[in-house]
């Protein structure tokens, strides 16, 4: 199975659909695939779901507030470094720790600022309650009318549990909740922050990925110290389930290579948010079979993770602050990071040593 970005794969769309069965190109519009969603066959954007999204950071002020001149300083930072797109009011955007207008003006600032360089992804189902999938709705309206590329939905952290099967049901059940009374595209946010005690089955997934608007899901579904096969199998299944209906971006940074090989379009990884660079020349590097640097890159970026692991948001402030942004470390979630400052200077010495390495161009931030 193999990355189906229609940006990357070199399939005419006309060829694409002789191959599906339908007579004229000019069903589809650009950028689009088709997939079967039940009995029928629609056209879904499946464009936005590639490469590298970072789920950014919030800078704030000293008093807790946005810090509006960071952030627009932090999106143009993210795009110098050639990402594909920017996942922002997620959890490492410290989204319950947002009010929904904060949210919504986020998401509208980083749509603007961007002016359509890259695709920008937003959450829009804040309220954890399984009970107020209602009011993630209305949110998600909202959000939509921002300008963004898509909205992810979280999983309610309080879903009915039980076996499988019947928490299957509730999850598919509260996903179409959402995709019925909204009318835009619509990506997956299987979060650690939510039910942690459920990952989608393949069918789930399936089935979920089967309906119209549904484009994507951020995957945390790898297992950690255990061998390749078994911690991939989780993903593996799903790709091999969802088919050509559905798309799925890797999470986690130790696997994200192995990830790509089975078939995952990109990634959308934590570590991201301060070696963007590294995760894009990876990126590349695997598009082109280049699979010597990819492996090095994949080796520093999980480095990367290893150093920051146990306070990550707020090592990625730090790191950012370092890096030249005029942004302050400031956090409105709880914790902090415990680990020494020579971390931060060890990851900031990594992602300089690769950039340097493959003659990297990374612009030190500007004045805007």
């Amino acid at each position: 199975m193999t990355d189906r970005n229609p940006r990357e794969t070199g399939i005419s769309r006309r060829d694409f659909l002789r191959f599906a069965g339908i007579a004229s190109a000019a069903a589809l519009l650009p950028g689009q695939l088709l997939a079967s969603v039940g009995d029928k066959t629609v056209a879904k954007d499946f464009s936005p779901a590639y490469g590298i999204i970072p789920p950014m950071v919030t800078p704030f002020t000293r008093t807790g507030s946005i810090d509006w001149n960071a952030l627009d300083h932090l999106v143009e930072w993210h795009i110098d470094r050639g990402v594909s797109g920017l996942f922002v009011v997620c959890g490492s955007g410290e989204m319950y720790d947002l009010t929904p207008d904060e949210a919504l003006a986020i998401a509208s600032r980083v749509v603007k600022r961007s002016s359509g360089r890259i695709n920008v992804f937003a959450t829009s189902s804040l309220k954890r309650r399984y009970a107020q999938v209602d009011e993630n709705i209305a949110l998600t309206k909202r959000m939509a009318e921002t300008g963004v590329t898509g909205c992810f939905i979280t999983l309610p952290s309080d879903a009915p549990t039980g076996f499988w099967q019947p928490m299957d049901d509730s999850m598919v059940a509260y996903f179409r909740k959402i995709h019925d009374g909204t009318n835009c595209p619509l990506y997956i946010y299987e979060n650690p922050m939510g039910r942690q005690s459920y990952k989608f089955s393949p069918d789930a997934m399936a089935e979920i990925g089967g309906m119209e608007r549904y484009i994507s899901v951020k995957d945390t579904s790898t297992i950690r110290h255990v061998p390749r096969d078994t911690a991939l199998a989780p993903i593996k299944a799903k790709l091999e389930a969802v088919g050509d209906s559905f798309r799925i971006m890797q999470a986690d940074p130790k696997w994200f290579l192995e990830s790509l090989k089975l078939g995952c379009s990109g990634g959308i990884n934590i570590t991201a948010n301060v070696a963007p660079s590294l995760h894009v020349e990876l990126y590349r590097a695997f598009k082109k079979g280049d699979m010597a640097t990819a492996v090095m890159l994949q080796d520093r970026i999980f480095t990367i993770e290893k150093l920051a692991s146990g306070g990550s948001v707020k090592a990625w402030k730090i790191f950012l602050k370092l890096s030249g942004l005029p942004m302050l470390t400031v956090t409105r979630s709880s914790g902090s990071y415990t680990k020494s400052p020579d971390n931060i200077t060890q990851m900031l010495e990594i992602v300089r040593k690769a950039e340097a390495d493959l003659g990297i161009h990374t612009p030190v931030p500007k004045a805007i």
